[in-house]
């Protein structure tokens, strides 16, 4: 879904192809295991930020089939709840990209500026 104010577009969806899905399967993966956990540090009360050595390893293959390889920043954030927490961008657009939830587990994102 889209949202459309003065003539700016603000959201927009689009499908992943077939490779795309088995790369966030892959991170999805990655951010379920449990020993070692993947390393998250509390950035805003509900807001937590990754800070694992291997995060950009593993969401590279991803960035790189969705052409989203960039160097003004790339991070995976963690919203624990129960309260929702903002996604901001400086300059330029904001790529976010949701990481499914399984039940038992904390929601998880990508955002990208490019």
């Amino acid at each position: 879904m889209s949202v459309t104010t003065s003539d700016k577009v603000h959201l927009q969806q689009r499908q992943l192809g077939e490779q795309a899905q088995r790369s966030l399967k892959a991170i999805q993966d990655w951010l379920s295991t449990e020993a070692p956990p993947v390393m998250f540090t509390p950035h805003a009360e509900d807001f937590h930020l990754c800070v694992d050595p291997q995060m950009y390893k593993t969401i590279k293959p991803l960035l790189e089939e969705l052409d989203l390889v960039t160097n003004k920043g790339v991070s995976v954030v963690r919203i624990p709840g129960p309260k929702s927490a903002p996604f901001y961008s400086d300059k330029g657009p904001a790529y976010i990209i949701p990481i499914r939830v399984d039940e038992g587990t904390k929601p998880a994102s990508i955002l990208v500026r490019k």
